[in-house]
């Protein structure tokens, strides 16, 4: 069964993707899976797909490789599941970095035959195997190399799509509904490409004062304490949006701030709906919107943080509209 669509959220992360992700995964329609990010994380199938055109025989290998050790790992098999969710409560505790990649995600939950479909991906990808080594292999790795000529970068996405809609469509048909919904916090900056694979894919982009992304960057472990840094760092994730804008079709993504949302729920998401083409459902409505924390970077920078993050961002807070 194929998705009727396939529609995407996206933003700068700290931005109203998260919330807006409860809130649409509401929605009857649409199907309700975590974040599982084997899309666009490094590894994954959009890396993979955009980095094909530098072939050689080790390269190929290496790439195929780390792609397929991607998805095993968010993956989590039948036979690894339970052993996974009893981890899972004693991971949660751990520091991040002694936790094992993607412990949270268990895709098979989702799709039983995804390891299944993993399989048949990599199968697609490959011409050959062979017993070898080179020797930049990591240090006691199998000692197998897999093997396909230089191909043009369509028929790797033939093989990329065929997978990520069967994936999609199994989850839907397990849901019974019409519509694969993901969020993940930078589609956005990979739709080109994702268009590419998916042409009927659609995004919504949520965004936020540019501020205070920025002071709610600073207590994330994946961006910079320094707000100056983190200004840097949210302004090349804003600029690599509007040129991929300048690329994609204006009818395959939608642009809501988090203020809006937040002031006017019920016609920013009748908005989404209508973008979406999907109908209008009370159930959207349910979700508590009172603590978006607007205007935290008033508290949270000093008087020469905030005039250097203006100073970084002063053309963005404009052009979004925060004076």
């Amino acid at each position: 069964m194929k998705p009727a669509k396939i529609l995407l959220i996206g933003g700068s992360g700290r931005s109203g993707t998260t919330v807006l992700s409860r809130i649409l995964s509401m929605h009857p329609d649409l199907s309700n899976v975590p974040e599982s990010r084997y899309l666009v994380d490094p590894d994954g199938i959009v890396d993979f797909y955009s980095s094909i055109n530098n072939w050689s025989p080790y390269c190929y290998d290496h790439k195929v490789k780390r792609l397929e050790s991607l998805l095993y790992d968010v993956a989590k098999d039948t036979l690894t599941r339970t052993a996974a969710s009893y981890a899972a409560h004693f991971l949660s505790f751990m520091p991040w970095k002694l936790r094992p990649r993607y412990w949270h995600v268990r895709l098979s939950d989702y799709c039983p035959e995804f390891r299944n479909h993993v399989i048949e991906l990599i199968d697609s990808l490959t011409d050959f195997r062979y017993q070898g080594t080179w020797l930049g292999m990591p240090f006691m790795s199998k000692k197998a190399l897999l093997y396909k000529g230089p191909c043009s970068q369509a028929e790797i996405g033939k093989s990329l799509r065929q997978f990520l809609l069967k994936t999609f469509g199994r989850i839907c048909e397990r849901q019974c509904v019409s519509h694969y919904f993901e969020k993940n916090t930078w589609n956005h900056i990979w739709f080109d490409r994702i268009l590419e694979l998916l042409p009927e894919a659609k995004i919504v982009h949520i965004y936020r004062d540019p501020r205070d992304v920025v002071s709610s960057y600073c207590n994330q472990i994946w961006m910079p304490s320094d707000p100056v840094q983190s200004a840097r760092v949210l302004r090349d994730l804003i600029k690599r949006w509007e040129e991929i804008k300048r690329r994609i079709p204006s009818k395959t993504y939608h642009e809501i701030s988090l203020e809006t949302l937040v002031e006017q729920p019920k016609d920013t998401l009748q908005g989404i709906c209508d973008f979406y083409e999907i109908p209008w459902n009370d159930a959207l409505m349910e979700i508590n919107l009172s603590k978006s924390n607007t205007g935290r970077w008033k508290a949270h920078f000093s008087s020469e943080e905030a005039r250097e993050v203006e100073r970084i961002l002063g053309d963005d807070i404009v052009r979004l509209g925060y004076e």
